[in-house]
């Protein structure tokens, strides 16, 4: 069985019958999403804040659109703090 399978659907997806497009949704989601956490891993460690924004925006959107609050709300607060530190900076 694929990671997938195994995951459980999003509460966004339990009124849907495209199981098709709710698996390209997810390995989607499954295949970009590392590529983000790691620039933003990179740009907190490196006080990136404009780049901080950006990516937590991308996380916070995609999260969001499958239905995982729980990881849109933690990037939408990883946003602000980004935007907030870059309004302080001047950058």
């Amino acid at each position: 069985a694929t990671l997938l399978k195994l995951m459980p659907v999003p509460h966004s997806f339990e009124n849907r019958n495209n199981n098709e497009l709710k698996q390209e949704l997810l390995q989607a989601y499954f295949i970009t999403i590392p590529e983000h956490l790691e620039a933003l891993t990179i740009a907190i460690a490196t006080k990136e804040y404009a780049q901080i924004e950006r990516e937590a925006h991308f996380i916070k959107g995609s999260s969001s659109a499958i239905g995982i609050s729980g990881i849109a709300r933690l990037a939408s607060l990883l946003g602000e703090s980004g935007k907030n530190k870059k309004a302080c900076s001047g950058d």
